[in-house]
């Protein structure tokens, strides 16, 4: 079964996506397919996959650094802003509502099958699969229903689609008292076999 690697910062804007790009280039020139992964992604910077769907560019750059084509399938969910608090939300590629912030808390639930089951066609095709998460795990006030970082990790853990890797990452957590507090990505690291 495919391994999977998520990586998580601190914030937004920390350089997440480029370190997959490159770690992607690295783990395909050692001969594995990787494939990319980002289950929730805010950005007015769209890619247009083959199929016509639209992802985020950085998923699309990912890609093209694993030597594949782009799929709706690797970022399941782009919220593209269209103001202050709201935002369009794609799901899969095309376009599913326009909600307002408060309102896309009661709607994550509904989008964490779907998000599930992208991850579990990308999977298929991939030796390891490269999870970025979105913005920080350690922002407590968007922990609830989370579908991009932790929780995203965990439904995957019990969904029976996640590789053994985030099963060390998962007990790590529940047993590091600072990484209860703060979500620390250093454990998140340093937890993963694929990064001893």
């Amino acid at each position: 079964m495919a391994k999977a690697l998520m990586i998580q910062g601190t914030g937004s804007n920390v350089g997440k996506s480029l370190i997959v790009a490159g770690l992607a280039r690295a783990f395909v020139r050692r001969g594995l397919r990787v494939r990319p992964f980002k289950p929730q992604n805010m950005s007015n910077n769209a890619a247009v996959t083959e199929d016509g769907g639209e992802i985020g560019r950085a998923q699309a750059l990912q890609a093209r650094a694993c030597g594949v084509a782009p799929s709706i399938h690797m970022n399941p969910v782009l919220l593209k802003p269209e103001s202050e608090t709201g935002a369009q939300v794609i799901v899969q590629g095309k376009r599913l509502t326009t909600v307002r912030a408060r309102a896309y808390g009661a709607l994550k639930p509904r989008l964490m099958e779907r998000v599930l089951e992208s991850f579990a066609r990308v999977i298929e095709s991939a030796d390891l699969v490269l999870v970025e998460g979105a913005g920080s795990p350690a922002e407590i006030n968007l922990r609830s229903g989370d579908i991009a970082n932790m929780g995203f990790a965990e439904a995957a853990s019990n969904h029976g689609t996640t590789p053994s890797a985030f099963h060390p990452v998962r007990r790590a957590i529940s047993a590091s008292p600072s990484a209860k507090s703060a979500g620390s990505p250093r454990n998140l690291l340093m937890a993963n076999p694929l990064m001893r």
